[in-house]
This record gives structure tokens, sequence and C-alpha cells, in this order.
């Protein structure tokens, strides 16, 4: 382990970092490379800021990139204990932290990394030769879950009042059980599973060992096909869905709405904020913002070295 990851782990012991942050959940998503992590200190030794990276390759050249199931990384910065401290001051914190942190950040030909929500200050990158475009989350806090009746058109209620009357929540124990779910619900998106549904795996397994994660699952009562599937992380402050799915049955309607709602309430029961990490996909906006989540921002930033490789993706479409 590199001396930066060791101080990695001793920093997020002390300070709050949100779970996709933490050095066992990289070592769990991180299979087709390695981590590791820039590290921003003050003149006593300090931290005040750090920034994770996923490195591994792509056309067979270094690139950093999003790990799988990993909504946010890049960096997070550690503001000095000064409740007073001035706005200026506050700005001229982050564009420093922030250069001392992108100048540790090793050569490489692909960079891709989409920033914590909380992380509004993206001019260093900028100056820097990187490039962003803006993203949407939903985020609900714990008091808006416990207000969704009133939120959720009077139309989507009564089909989920409708539901409830043969379809039931549960908890799913083994990730393998909802694998038929998975595959058809990645698929109808054209998005390929072969690596990343392993991946998925040694994740819940880590949040399952942690007591950090839940499978949370619909099926009708007399009936042990799953119909739909939620993947949910968690630490002491927000909960965040990672992937949800559905088989679409016949005859039951707004499955989505239901099975969002469900794992809404089982957030509140338990005094979490819920971040969806919403999709980009129009349909699936539709249904995330009806429960009435604060629209969130938060920046993709990448760079692409030669430029001639960036030209070369376009064509190719992966751009």
């Amino acid at each position: 382990m590199s001396d930066s990851r060791s101080l990695y782990e001793a920093i997020c012991t002390r300070h709050y970092l949100p779970i996709q942050f933490q050095p066992w959940w990289l070592d769990a998503v991180c299979t087709r490379g390695s981590w590791d992590v820039c590290i921003a200190t003050d003149g006593g030794g300090n931290p005040t800021g750090v920034l994770p990276y996923y490195l591994t390759k792509r056309f067979g050249m270094r690139a950093i990139v999003q790990p799988p199931y990993t909504a946010y990384s890049g960096p997070w910065l550690l503001y000095p204990d000064e409740p007073d401290m001035k706005r200026p001051a506050v700005y001229s914190f982050e564009i420093k932290t922030l250069n001392n942190l992108i100048r540790q950040l090793p050569t490489c030909a692909v960079y891709r990394q989409y920033l914590h929500p909380t992380v509004s200050n993206w001019y260093p990158f900028y100056w820097q030769g990187y490039r962003q475009s803006t993203k949407y989350t939903y985020i609900l806090e714990n008091e808006s879950i416990l207000n969704i009746d009133s939120v959720l058109g009077s139309s989507v209620r009564k089909k989920i009042k409708r539901n409830k009357q043969t379809v039931r929540l549960f908890e799913i124990d083994d990730p393998g059980q909802i694998s038929a779910v998975y595959r058809r619900s990645t698929a109808r998106l054209g998005l390929s599973i072969e690596n990343d549904e392993p991946v998925f795996h040694r994740l819940f397994s880590a949040l399952k060992q942690r007591k950090q994660g839940v499978l949370l699952g619909l099926r009708e009562a007399d009936n042990p096909a799953i119909l739909a599937a939620m993947a949910i992380a968690f630490d002491q402050r927000q909960a965040s869905f990672l992937w949800s799915g559905n088989a679409f049955p016949a005859g039951i309607k707004y499955l989505n709405y239901m099975l969002f709602a469900e794992c809404l309430q089982w957030c509140a029961d338990r005094g979490l904020a819920a971040d969806l990490e919403g999709s980009m996909h129009e349909g699936m906006e539709r249904v995330l913002r009806s429960f009435g989540g604060v629209r969130t921002p938060y920046f993709q930033v990448s760079r692409i070295r030669p430029r001639i490789l960036e030209a070369g993706l376009v064509l190719l479409g992966k751009r």
C-alpha cells in the first residue's frame, strides 16, 4: 500500500467523507486497475483536501475514470474550522487546495471524474485545461421524505396504493437473486454488464459486512419472482440509491414509483437523507422528480490528451 493511501485511511477515520470515498469502497470497485489518492496539506502538515482516483487503461493508454457503481469521486475539501471565515477566504482556500490536488494527478491520456455535488468550484480544473459538463441528481432531506405523499400526483398515489394490495417490499440477502432483473434492466438501456456484475457482488458484500448496504425488492405475495429491486448504500448521514431495475410485469403499473416510494420510506424510518443519484435518462428523470427532491447539479470534469485521441473518440462515439 502506498504512503498516500495509508495516510488517506487515517484521514478517513478523523474526518467525514462520503461513503463512495471510503478506502474499502474503492478496494471493492477498482478491480480492473488500481486506486490512489492525492493529498493537500497546509503549512503545518494538516490535510486540507483529498482527491482519490481510479487508474486503469482505455484503448491501451493510462486513464483516470469513474469506478463502477460510484456516483462521485474527485476532490473532497477539508475546510478550516473557522465559523467566521469570510467568503473570499473560503474561495481562496478552495482554489489553493484544488490547484495542489490537481497538480499531483499522474499523467494520463484520459481523465473523467464526477465530482460530489458539494464541490461547486471547478475554476482550477478549467485553468489547467479540463472541461466540464453539468449533470443532475435529486436529493431529499429526511423531512422531505416524510412528506412525499403530499408531493406525489394523485394518480401515482392511487396506483401505488392499489399495488400494495398484492405487492410487498422485502429484503434480499443474495445479490445473485436479482441477476435476472439486473440483466433485463441494463440490457433495456443498452448497457454491457459482463464485467460489472461481479463488481456489484463484490461491492455489496463489502457493504453488507459493514452493515451499510441493503437490497430491497418487490414481489407479489403468492409469487417468489422478484418484480423490482433497489440497491442502497448508506452511512450515518445519507443513503445513496446505487442501482434499480424491474421486470415490468404485465398488469402492474407504476412499479418504479412504488419501488422508490417504499425505499424512501425505508430511509425515513432510519432518519436518513436520500440521494437518488439521478439518471440523465428522460423517462427515469420523470420518476425521480415526482418525489419532490431538490434537483442538484454536479460536475463531470474531463480531459483527453493528446487532442488527436479526442478526435478519434468523437468519431467512434466514445466522447
